[in-house]
């Protein structure tokens, strides 16, 4: 009996291996738009873990059934433009 329970549970996808999936999905076309900026030395390493960090949370939070990879550009470029003009003081050294 505890066999049966035991294969019937692990064929049900359960809500973290949900969210971990669309996590990775999201996390995939953050960095398709971020290493653009990475390559084109926009960037340094720092501020792509950052920008990663922040974008990915974001997404993930925002309600949207599917990911629309032309407002995950925008979101990503957004960051990047903060982090190049305004200065993240965060990834700044004092």
């Amino acid at each position: 009996m505890l066999k049966k329970l035991m294969t019937n549970h692990s064929e049900l996808p359960t809500l973290a291996l949900i969210k971990l999936t669309r996590q990775e999905q999201i996390a995939e076309q953050v960095k398709t738009v971020l290493k653009q900026h990475y390559r084109k030395k926009k960037i340094n390493k720092e501020e792509y873990k950052d920008i990663m960090k922040r974008a990915v949370g974001k997404i993930l939070q925002s309600k949207a059934s599917s990911i629309n990879p032309s407002k995950v550009e925008a979101l990503v470029t957004g960051y990047v433009r903060y982090e190049i003009y305004e200065g993240n003081p965060r990834t700044k050294e004092v």
